[in-house]
């Protein structure tokens, strides 16, 4: 008579450690991973004041974006960025002290603001205050 002999097989897939392989796996992804290093803007922060310096009118230029998004430089309407940017760099040549002053309502959008900056900055302005008009 053959005997037969059959022995069980284990059929399952061990899972007891997944989740410590998983966790291991997760640790090694983060150490090994590069993260993106994002420059953004360079701007300049102010340290802390020791009083308020007083800048002639002649060498302020004063830049303002409403809620429209009208742009008024030195309280005149101004259609785009490359007039605004023509003016203000004729003002630059005539006056090497000149400081701008980029001032939005606060309901103003983010994106109006930064166009007028990044043409600042195409035509050297290197003096450059930030403001926003707060409603009280």
């Amino acid at each position: 008579m053959l005997r037969k002999s059959r022995l069980k097989t284990n059929e399952d897939i061990p899972d007891s450690s997944m989740a410590d392989i998983a966790f291991l796996l997760l640790i090694f992804f983060m150490v090994t991973t590069g993260f993106f290093n994002d420059k953004g803007l360079s701007i300049m922060l102010p340290g802390e004041a020791q009083g308020s310096a007083k800048i002639p009118k002649q060498n302020l230029c004063k830049i303002f974006i409403n809620s429209l998004g009208n742009i008024y430089v030195d309280d005149q309407l101004m259609q785009d960025t490359a007039t605004i940017s023509g003016y203000v760099e004729a003002r630059m040549k005539e006056n090497d002290k000149l400081v701008v002053i980029i001032k939005t309502d606060e309901n103003a959008r983010y994106d109006w603001m930064l166009r007028i900056f990044d043409e600042m900055k195409k035509i050297g302005m290197k003096k450059i205050s930030l403001q926003v008009n707060k409603k009280r």
